[in-house]
């Protein structure tokens, strides 16, 4: 199975070179589950014809960057405009989508959304309450979602301790949003590799 997966945009300051970049835990997490990982530049003109051309079978909204609206040092405008018309295609083509961190907050963003500031949640463990059970993350934002401002047609899958929004998904379509880091975590726990399956290995 191909999956196309969203990068990050990095900027060189020595070089003054832009970057697309993707996190190699990726590829060992994909790999592990036997899933080809297509990385996707932020500068394509996406479309239905473009996705089918490359036959994969679903998108990874990775992490990193803030949404260009927030007007923060991380912000890609590039990256906005690609990620919206990842999820405008995958809609078109009911094609499943997993958002990781900033693909959450992109998720939820695209379908009316907004974000609020949030501290001490980067490189920071916090326990979830997920269909009724606790997990523990690693969280890596500073942005969050609270019950006010879930975009339209999206359902809450898991909360912290305050009631912010950790995991949610479309009440419609086969996209679904984490606010944490499944890469990120080794050995991979069963209900990170459960969530990456019941999204595309149904």
């Amino acid at each position: 199975m191909k999956i196309g997966i969203s990068q990050r945009v990095e900027k060189d300051s020595r070089t003054g070179e832009t970057r697309d970049s993707l996190d190699q835990n990726w590829y060992r997490l994909l790999n592990y589950l036997k899933i080809i990982p297509i990385p996707l530049s932020n500068l394509i003109d996406f479309d239905s014809n473009y996705y089918n051309s490359l036959g994969i079978e679903g998108i990874i909204l990775t992490g990193g960057n803030d949404l260009s609206y927030l007007r923060t040092k991380s912000s890609s405008e590039d990256r906005d405009l690609l990620e919206k018309s990842l999820i405008k295609v995958s809609i078109e083509l009911n094609k499943p989508i997993l958002g990781i961190c900033r693909g959450l907050q992109m998720i939820n963003s695209y379908f009316g959304g907004k974000l609020k500031p949030i501290k001490n949640h980067v490189d920071k463990k916090n326990t979830l309450y997920m269909n009724k059970k606790q997990i523990d993350v690693i969280c890596y934002h500073s942005f969050c979602i609270t019950k006010k401002n879930i975009g339209n047609d999206l359902e809450i899958l898991a909360t912290d301790s305050q009631g912010n929004i950790e995991a949610l998904r479309h009440k419609k379509h086969a996209i679904t949003g984490i606010m944490w880091h499944p890469e990120r975590e080794y050995p991979y726990s069963d209900y990170n590799l459960q969530i990456i399956k019941k999204t595309f290995l149904k």
